[in-house]
């Protein structure tokens, strides 16, 4: 039986979260952002300082006020910039960790499809095979490995909220997915008001991130709540999916004894 990899994705989730932390960390340390400064300073006097930068009947006094105006407004610049590295670095780690979510939904499906073949009847009627692949294919397994790689080929390209609705056509209850009552009163706080259209709405961020170059992410505590939005998704979905089609994640295995490739 093909297990739910539970574990993998929660530490992904972590790890990445963790990286992020650190080079923010990094980019916001006084010292070294006047290193960078220094380094980038050494580039623009030497800019600055060549006379055929200005017009060439400039007077040498001007060329020195000329130089010192620009070289500073340089730093300025350049001090704004350094100051700001932690935006990118914030709103890179919210794709990141939108990536290893669509990842863990692709792994849910795939895993199902391979355990209940019967399940590729109901999602996979657009996303059928031609005659002439299934010949190509040959084998039985080779054809059921087609289908299922057809589906997720399909599954990766629409949007997060046709996603669920994927598996609330395999039977699921997408109300469950966003029910956080297993968990701890103060988790079930912070997630309060945390369903499909929060979902919807973190990965337009992502999307604003990639395609329109805005950064919304503002500090680290907004992927924290990210990270253990998804986190919790991701453990409810596996418990749901286990439940309905008997499928074990690795933490249940885990539990009985059983060994988990990691």
């Amino acid at each position: 039986m093909e297990l739910i990899k539970t574990l993998d994705f929660l530490r992904n989730l972590g790890d990445t979260l963790m990286f992020v932390h650190d080079m923010v960390s990094i980019a916001t340390r006084g010292e070294l952002r006047e290193e960078i400064l220094k380094q980038r300073m050494v580039i623009a006097k030497e800019v600055m300082s060549n006379p055929k930068f200005y017009m060439p009947d400039v007077t040498k006094r001007q060329l020195s006020k000329n130089i010192k105006y620009f070289t500073e407004k340089m730093k300025e610049l350049n001090r704004a910039q350094i100051d700001s590295y932690h935006l990118p670095l914030l709103n890179q780690g919210l794709v990141m960790i939108c990536t290893i979510f669509e990842i863990f939904l692709n792994h849910v499906l795939l895993v199902v499809m391979i355990n209940k073949p019967e399940t590729l009847i109901g999602i996979s009627s657009e996303k059928n095979l031609s005659v002439e692949k299934i010949v190509e294919l040959k084998t039985y397994d080779k054809i059921m490995e087609g289908l299922r790689m057809k589906v997720i080929e399909h599954f990766s390209r629409q949007g997060i909220k046709e996603k669920i609705k994927v598996f609330k056509n395999l039977g699921i209850d997408d109300k469950k997915i966003f029910d956080f009552s297993r968990f701890a009163v103060e988790i079930r706080e912070r997630l309060s008001g945390y369903n499909l259209e929060k979902l919807d709405e973190i990965f337009q961020k992502r999307h604003d991130i990639v395609h329109k170059n805005i950064l919304p992410v503002q500090n680290f505590g907004e992927l924290e709540e990210v990270k253990e939005f998804f986190e919790k998704i991701i453990l409810n979905l596996s418990i749901i999916v286990s439940s309905k089609f008997e499928i074990m994640f690795d933490m249940q295995a885990i539990a009985k004894g059983i060994p988990v490739s990691t």
